[in-house]
This record gives structure tokens, sequence and C-alpha cells, in this order.
């Protein structure tokens, strides 16, 4: 499988219809890839809830539809269920994975511009006075404003929040964590604001405290 080629197989991979030895590749293609890390998130998971959409109702054999549906076969099929659901587990996982070791260096900026896309906003900020600081990823969807979160330097512990501040100046809570001391936790959400309408975004304590604000 050519470079260009795996580029290609991450939708393949997610539905788990590579040969072995091109799923062994493309994971490894997977790990130094950034771009492709994240087309296999997007894939993933989506893959995953139509495989188990289509278990709980499973197309009848053509043999049933005949009346002639062969026992044999319908025991294969169960045989097969297992290995579905143990690859869409390894799938899901492998993406999980990625998402904890890739995203910082996809969302968040890869290093010398390595996967780097275009339809990314990209932003940080640190506030001198708490010692926070914060980098953001914005992407613009149709249903509004894909975030990626990582924050740093929070003295712990804290319950933080997200909050997303329009042009229109109506605050927008997006997600809420648990953080400590040295923690640098990483958080996806989305906001249903577009990225046009974004202001800032601000991380605050639970109790109104502002740790740091950034502006995309």
């Amino acid at each position: 499988m050519s470079l260009g080629e795996r580029h290609h197989d991450v939708a393949a991979y997610a539905l788990g219809v590579l040969e072995p030895a091109d799923a062994l590749r493309c994971e490894e293609h997977l790990a130094r890839c950034p771009a492709c890390a994240v087309g296999l998130a997007d894939f993933a998971f989506t893959a995953s809830a139509l495989a188990q959409l289509a278990e709980r109702e499973p197309l009848r054999p053509l043999g049933s539809v005949r009346g002639h549906a062969a026992p044999a076969g319908r025991r294969r099929a169960r045989g097969r269920r297992p290995a579905g659901r143990r690859w869409r587990a390894r799938v899901v996982g492998v993406a999980a994975a990625l998402a904890v070791a890739v995203p910082g260096a996809v969302l968040l900026g890869a290093p010398d511009g390595v996967g780097e896309d275009p339809g990314i906003r990209r932003a940080a900020a640190t506030d001198s006075a708490t010692g926070a600081s914060a980098s953001v990823a914005l992407r613009d969807r149709e249903w509004g404003t894909e975030v990626a979160l990582r924050v740093a330097g929070v003295r712990g512990p804290h319950v933080c929040e997200l909050v997303v501040v329009g042009t229109d100046g109506r605050a927008w809570p997006v997600m809420t964590w648990a953080t400590d001391d040295g923690d640098k936790p990483l958080m996806e959400g989305g906001i249903a604001l577009r990225l046009g309408e974004i202001e800032r975004l601000e991380v605050r304590s639970v109790s109104g405290e502002r740790l740091v604000s950034v502006r995309p």
C-alpha cells in the first residue's frame, strides 16, 4: 500500500474491510499522520454505530426469503459477529488512543505544519494573573462549531468550565471537567454558534472566576 493509498484507506480501516497486513500498515501510518488520525476519529464511531444498528435489525438472508434458509449459513453468520464486534472495539480503541496522543499535534497545531488543516482556526493565550493557559482549535460545521481545547497551569483541584461568548455578548456553556495541579487535559466539544459568531472562549472555575480567555 503506497502512502497515497493509505491516505484514502482510513474509511476502509474503520469498516474493517482491509486485509490484515494492510490494516497493520494503516495503523502504523495513523500513528505518524495526524491528518489521517483525525479522519479515523470521524469514521470510527460512525462505523461502530452503523454496525450496531445492523446487528439489531439484520437483513434476512436470501434463502429465508425464498423459504430455503440454510441453518449452516445462519450459524456461520452468527459466528462472524463476535469477530465484527472485536474489530469495532479495536478500531474505536485505536481512535481513542490517537485522540489522546495526536490531537494535541493535529487540532492544536502540528509541528512544522504536518497535517495542517486550513479549515481549523487555532489560538492560544496565557493569563499572567492566574498562570492558566489554553490552546483552542475551532472548525466551522453546518451545525455550529467543533471545539478542541487544551488547558494547562490551572492550580487545583478545580472544576472548570468552558464558556463561549458570542459576538452578541451571550455566553454559551460548552463543557465542564475536573482538574488538578499539573494536569493538561484535552477536551473536545461543540457549540451551536458558527465560527464567525464567536467573540472569545473563556475557561472559568465553576465559582465564576475567569482563569484564561482566548480570542480566535
